[in-house]
């Protein structure tokens, strides 16, 4: 008997637009799904059915159908399965269940059908009684584990619902901590862990479970982690057994020694924040499910969902800051110019009443005015302020060397140095009006404080686990701050110099925190003051 059940009279063409029909109406994600020639080989499979057991198409197509890796496994199911091909070749369409090799090495049950597509009219002739090709449709069957299976997602999801509907006193750290515990638990995982990815490094930010290299704080190049997939696919990243998959020869298997993984990525302002991951130091006893990504999914949108809503509330917070800000203006920074302008004012009246014989009046109407500007740039100050410490929607990739050099035509004096040492070509997502302000704020206040030959410097600065992420610095050659406190110059309406406004540096720190970055500020080790601003995100390519 011939492996082939009949012969095949139908032209290559005619098969071929029976591939493309079944590609797009099955799709990778949704069926097990291919074609089989009257012979009985493959001629298509999709992605669905080839990852099953990780076969590429070219290791499939050619080969007889009940001889292909899913049935190699049991003689007596190749041979039935080879029957029903038989049959739908003959134009009998068929519904039967049958067990399959998995990737992970197991089996499992699958309900398949075959459809024959009757035979075109050759010369002619009508063949209705064969099949000149036959689309095999299969889907996972239906079982009391799947039933519990997603009972048990079910469950999860509430216990994970539950220990994250808590309002803002619970810190954001804990209720992280709590879903990872709800996850690692549902998972049967001992790590879970909340990473930020910056500048091509991992930071682990929360996490549970005791591996050395996931505990917060830890950080690792993101070429040697199994992060730098997750956020390389749409999907969930999953390995089930790494010392029987590709990544037994990955680098993140020699670091980690993690022999099973399920991670998301985690997204903010279209680009990527981190990731949420699961893992374990030994291979997962059974398969990880569509559940179990479904799960991860769900808890990645929460945290991205989490992160907006901070920022949200740190905008609200910023907001009550400046309204408190416009009280003190009000209240005490206004009534010292006021009450100076309104005594110069009278004055300049007993003065004029007394015949002004030796041009005091004149006096003290030139000093009244210095007042009133005093009073019109700390209104100015505030209204900037503002202006710039709304939450930036939506940032573009924006030159730092570029932006700082426009900065530096308007606030610098002709006679200063600006020193870049940052590459034209790195670019970070920025607001670029606003950090031209930034710029502009800190040149202007070293042009202040360190006259008009002043030198300032602008260099990008690595993560660094005690100081934060990647950013960068603003140096100049300064007087530094002396006997102040560094962190009390961002106290809006303080200023060291005569006629200062005071709002230079609180309008930074404005700008920084609307772009969701932090900005110290110290005694630069060789003089002057340092700026340095991190929390920063470098465009990829960078």
């Amino acid at each position: 008997m011939s492996d082939a059940p009949v012969g095949d009279r139908h032209s290559e063409h005619e098969r071929r637009l029976v591939r493309e029909f079944a590609a797009l109406l099955y799709r990778p994600e949704s069926w097990y799904a291919g074609v089989v020639g009257p012979d009985g080989r493959i001629e298509y499979a999709n992605e669905a059915a080839r990852d099953v057991i990780g076969a590429d198409a070219r290791d499939l197509v050619g080969t007889f159908f009940w001889q292909a890796p899913w049935f190699t496994h049991d003689q007596d199911v190749q041979a039935a399965v080879r029957e029903q091909v038989a049959a739908a070749v003959q134009g009998e369409a068929s519904q039967f269940t049958a067990t399959h090799r998995t990737s992970g090495g197991g089996t499992a049950t699958v309900e398949l059908e075959l459809q024959p597509m009757p035979a075109p009219a050759v010369d002619g002739i009508d063949d209705h009684d064969h099949a000149f090709a036959v689309v095999v449709v299969g889907r996972r069957a239906a079982s009391e584990s799947t039933a519990a299976d997603v009972e048990s997602a079910l469950d999860a999801v509430q216990a994970l619902y539950a220990a994250t509907d808590t309002d803002d006193q619970v810190p954001f750290d804990d209720r992280v901590r709590t879903a990872l515990a709800v996850g690692a638990d549902y998972l049967g995982f001992e790590e879970g862990f909340y990473t930020k990815i910056d500048a091509g490094t991992q930071f682990v930010r929360v996490s549970v479970g005791d591996h050395p290299l996931l505990q917060p704080g830890e950080q690792t190049a993101l070429a040697d982690t199994y992060c730098r997939e997750t956020i390389a696919d749409d999907a969930p990243t999953v390995v089930r057994d790494a010392g029987a998959s590709a990544f037994a020869d990955d680098t993140a298997y020699d670091v980690f020694g993690l022999e099973c993984y399920i991670g998301a990525e985690i997204r903010r302002d279209g680009t990527t924040h981190g990731t949420v991951c699961f893992a374990d130091r030994d291979a997962h006893p059974e398969p990880i499910t569509a559940a179990d990504e479904a799960f991860v999914g769900v808890l990645a949108d929460w945290l991205e969902r989490e992160l907006r809503h901070r920022r949200e509330r740190d905008q609200l917070t910023q907001q009550a800051d400046r309204l408190g800000e416009f009280a003190g203006v009000v209240s005490h920074d206004l009534r010292s110019p006021l009450n100076a302008a309104s005594g110069h004012l009278d004055l300049a009246a007993e003065h004029l009443d007394a015949g002004d014989t030796d041009g005091r009046a004149s006096d003290a109407i030139e000093n009244a005015h210095a007042a009133i500007d005093r009073m019109t740039d700390l209104v100015a100050g505030v209204h900037e302020l503002a202006a710039q410490g709304d939450v930036v929607g939506d940032p573009a990739a924006v030159s730092v060397a570029s932006v700082a050099a426009d900065a530096a035509a308007t606030a610098l004096p002709d006679a200063a140095t600006l020193t870049v040492d940052i590459g034209a070509d790195v670019r970070l997502a920025a607001d670029p009006e606003r950090l031209r302000t930034v710029f502009e704020n800190l040149f202007r206040n070293a042009a202040e404080h360190g006259g008009e030959t002043v030198s300032v410097s602008v260099r990008r600065v690595d993560p660094h686990p005690d100081a934060g992420g990647a950013g960068f610095v603003v140096t100049d050659d300064g007087p530094g701050f002396g006997d102040l406190d560094p962190e009390a110059a961002f106290e809006p309406g303080l200023s060291t110099r005569a006629g200062g406004s005071g709002y230079g540096l609180r309008i930074v720190r404005a700008v920084v925190n609307a772009h969701g970055w932090t900005v110290t500020a110290a005694d630069a080790p060789d003089g002057g003051a340092r700026f340095e601003i991190r929390g920063v995100e470098f465009t990829p390519d960078c």
